[in-house]
């Protein structure tokens, strides 16, 4: 067939071999396909259908209350929909309808599957995904002080600062990072350039807090920039690493 294609399946719908069992409705997610509906239940091991696009109907978590745009885990323990990543979960996708949780579960809501944003509804703005590399940028121009970023401004991927004096910029906690990365895996990152506005003298120097370290030389010199590759290396216990490039 040199050459020529031959059609296979279609994209939404795949053929897969899981290593656990499987149950219809119950969404899986795998690394470099995303989440994944069984259409059928199936024992480990054993080759299934699973649909990877499209609008699935879930139940939220008694009392969370989805709004429409919102990013939506989903929670492999009790098999409900929630707004922070679960312990035991995964990212599901974004809120096509609106509707409050109950106990029973009687209320459900519309999910558009591995339709995910960077938390903030703005689909393709900067999320880091599994084995991509996000370089969509935005300017932070922060107070000549000493300041504690915030996660948007790291993720934004650029800061700068007019110091009058020396200064120390503070990365946020790796937590905070992860919470609007939500489909961030172990590896997953992006750059951050701190620029020193300063003409002459007073240097800034970033600092590392929590399960958040710094490799290689922190400071950045007068009228100068330096650039960091911000890596998740653990994000069951959020812990993000800035390696200077």
């Amino acid at each position: 067939m040199v050459g020529t294609t031959e059609f296979k399946q279609d994209e939404d719908v795949i053929l897969y071999t899981y290593a656990s069992a499987t149950t219809k409705g119950a969404p899986i997610y795998v690394s470099g396909l995303g989440v994944l509906i069984p259409q059928a239940s199936a024992g480990a091991n054993v080759q299934n259908a699973y649909k990877r696009e499209g609008i699935f109907r879930i139940a939220p978590a008694n009392s969370v209350a989805v709004t429409v745009g919102a990013v939506v885990f989903y929670d492999s323990a009790a098999g409900r929909a929630v707004l922070t990543r679960p312990t035991t979960g995964f990212v599901l996708g974004i809120a096509v309808t609106a509707g409050t949780g109950t106990t029973a579960g009687t209320v459900t809501v519309d999910v558009d599957i591995n339709a995910i944003d960077d938390g903030t509804g703005n689909f393709g703005s900067g999320d880091v995904y599994a084995g991509r590399v996000m370089e969509v940028y935005s300017v932070a121009s922060i107070a000549d002080s000493a300041v504690t970023l915030t996660a948007a401004q790291v993720k934004n991927g650029i800061v700068s600062q007019t110091p009058g004096a020396a200064r120390a910029v503070t990365l946020p906690a790796a937590a905070d990072l992860l919470a609007i990365c939500p489909r961030a895996v172990a590896g997953s990152s992006f750059k951050l350039t701190i620029i020193n506005l300063a003409g002459a003298t007073h240097v800034i120097t970033l600092t590392a807090s929590g399960t958040f370290t710094i490799v290689g030389l922190a400071t950045v010199q007068p009228a100068t920039s330096a650039t960091f590759r911000i890596v998740f290396t653990d994000v069951s216990t959020a812990a993000c690493v800035a390696y200077r490039i």
